[in-house]
């Protein structure tokens, strides 16, 4: 797939790129908590497309601090697992690989094949990071992987989008499986999908929560080691608005990451 033929992927593919755009947007602020030095290559070689795209400074400091959170979740991680696996669903063009320090673990990341050859153009495969094209409820994903290690599996800005049920599927298939593992999970309560679906900035939005007991009854066999706030994240940062609805706990905890570990 070409470059310039960006525009033609599907919707969900394509919003792997649109997050890309967010992060570069930050990364030009004097006061940025994003920075990836790849960033500047892909945007360059993707202009093609991006300046049709217009984000509120809130959205983009949203999804920094949701990276960067997950950054520092994955690197405590790695730091007390040496040569564990860390598995990334519907990975996007993230960079994480090279962002934290990954000497000492294998490293998979797993999305449709549009974005996968896309992402191919920028990151090289390794012996110790592979680039698997397949949908996340194509299974056969599984048989690329080795079980004998700790692992983590990250699924980010992905869940919403999919029915409760077939959450439930990939969350139990990936228990199943991988006995000694830990998940940071993206998760939306109901006000933030109240919010996006009537003001159309995400009208397909499928699954979200009221409260983490929800998550713990859906799942029976995860516990919650962690509980984040995406809100909580730089409020300095926020407009003088947003500063005052997070004062309200629904709205506060309406973006959330979550810390699982198999029972």
């Amino acid at each position: 797939m070409s470059i310039s033929s960006l525009s033609k992927l599907p919707e969900i593919e394509k919003s792997a790129c649109l997050a890309l755009w967010a992060l570069f947007l930050e990364s030009r602020k004097k006061n940025s908590i994003y920075y990836d030095k790849k960033l500047n290559e892909m945007i360059d070689k993707l202009s093609c497309y991006f300046p049709k795209i217009n984000y509120t400074s809130n959205y983009v400091l949203e999804i920094a601090s949701r990276k960067e959170l997950i950054k520092e979740v994955i690197s405590k991680f790695i730091n007390k697992n040496e040569n564990s696996i860390i598995i990334n669903l519907g990975c996007g063009l993230d960079n994480y690989f090279d962002r934290l320090n990954t000497t000492n673990v294998f490293w998979f990341d797993i999305d449709l094949s549009g974005v996968i050859n896309l992402k191919k153009k920028f990151f090289r495969e390794s012996d110790n990071y592979k680039l698997i094209s397949k949908s996340i409820f194509d299974f056969s994903w599984l048989n690329k992987i080795p079980k004998n290690k700790k692992t983590l599996v990250l699924i980010e800005g992905l869940l919403p989008y999919f029915e409760e049920k077939d959450v439930k599927m990939l969350i139990d298939k990936i228990i199943s499986n991988f006995p000694d593992s830990e998940l940071i999970i993206h998760v939306i309560s109901h006000l933030f999908y109240w919010y996006r679906s009537l003001s159309k900035i995400s009208n397909n939005l499928k699954w979200s929560i009221s409260n983490k007991k929800c998550v713990l009854k859906i799942f029976p066999d995860l516990k919650i080691l962690k509980e984040y706030f995406i809100y909580d994240c730089h409020v300095e940062r926020m407009s003088i608005l947003k500063r005052i609805l997070r004062l309200f706990p629904c709205y506060r905890k309406q973006n959330i990451l979550l810390h699982l570990k198999s029972k």
